[in-house]
């Protein structure tokens, strides 16, 4: 897939800088020995999911390769288990087992990971952004606010895997080339990379994918092309699904409501607020930073009220700084 037939040359340089800004900013916010591969500490001993992906990479590192290649049966012996079940990232599973015998005997990766997440992050913002034609100003104002995203930045600290956001935004730039020679191996190779990372990620970019597909069908795309791309997609799913070994995973559980998310989220800010009250929850049902979306709609109308009103270029640009000015000093005093 070649980069210059979705984004004009003219933008590379300002990609260029938000994947720098991207790793800049988790590289200071971490710190470099939590990057230090041979640094295993904090992932044992810091809490959160990273030791338990920590655990199974070490023990799939010193299992031999087998027909179904996430699997390893010295963990839980004698049935075994696999990476996928662990969330030991696959695709850097596999990747650093290759060189398995080159790494120091305590090597984590996860370090690693956050670094390649955020800047990843930077980019496909940034791909967003050129597809969009924003501003230069606007365009790290948008990355700036995915990467402050404060769901991706808790990720970051109890469950790295999951700072693949920029899978979603991935996504969204393929949706945003509907029209432009995007076709099946594109999507195929996101759902490959998804399933490579984690399942997770899977039903949100089928949504993307689905609304993309509703889109070309009221833009009256041919039927070869929608029927070819959503061959590829199911296709790539299928493929992963049987080679990766996912349906071997059982998916037995006792404790129904944990992790899990309902209405409440909207108006249920689990302790992140200063104004708004909490509500009950299950055990590890937290909800957190999702009720701030009503002043974020709120935040949108005003904006839109304000460029309908102005038509100029800059008072929009005006709009949308008042605008942003307002939802992050709400943000700053709401967590404060």
């Amino acid at each position: 897939m070649h980069i210059n037939k979705f984004v004009r040359k003219e933008h590379f340089g300002l990609i260029l800088f938000c994947v720098i800004l991207g790793v800049g900013f988790i590289f200071v916010l971490i710190g470099a020995e939590r990057v230090n591969p041979a640094n295993t500490d904090w992932v044992i001993h810091g809490g959160g999911d990273n030791f338990q992906h920590y655990l199974g990479w070490r023990y799939f590192r010193d299992f031999r390769w087998s027909r179904h290649f996430l699997f390893m049966n010295n963990l839980n012996y004698p049935s075994g288990t696999s990476i996928i079940v662990t969330d030991s990232n696959p695709l850097l599973s596999v990747f650093f087992k290759v060189f398995r015998k080159l790494l120091v005997p305590q090597f984590q990766f996860n370090g690693l990971w956050l670094l390649f997440s955020y800047g990843m992050i930077g980019l496909s913002s940034a791909l967003v952004g050129a597809k969009l034609r924003l501003k230069w100003i606007d365009q790290l104002v948008f990355t700036g606010f995915c990467l402050l995203n404060p769901v991706i930045l808790q990720r970051a600290l109890i469950h790295d895997t999951l700072t693949a956001h920029w899978l979603i935004l991935f996504a969204i730039f393929l949706a945003l080339n509907w029209n432009s020679m995007v076709g099946g191996f594109e999507w195929g190779l996101l759902v490959i990379v998804v399933m490579s990372v984690h399942s997770y990620f899977l039903p949100m970019i089928a949504y993307i994918f689905g609304l993309k597909v509703i889109w070309q069908v009221y833009r009256k795309v041919a039927w070869k092309i929608i029927f070819l791309e959503i061959v590829a997609f199911g296709s790539a799913f299928v493929f992963c699904y049987f080679l990766m070994g996912y349906r071997f995973v059982q998916p037995q559980t006792g404790s129904y409501g944990e992790l899990s998310m309902n209405l409440n989220a909207f108006v249920n800010p689990d302790g992140s607020s200063n104004y708004l009250g909490n509500r009950l929850t299950f055990p590890l049902q937290y909800e957190g930073f999702i009720s701030w979306i009503w002043v974020a709609f709120i935040d949108v109308l005003f904006f839109v009220f304000l460029s309908d009103k102005n038509k100029n270029s800059s008072c929009v640009d005006y709009s949308l700084f008042a605008s942003l000015s307002g939802f992050g000093c709400f943000s700053c005093c709401d967590l404060g």
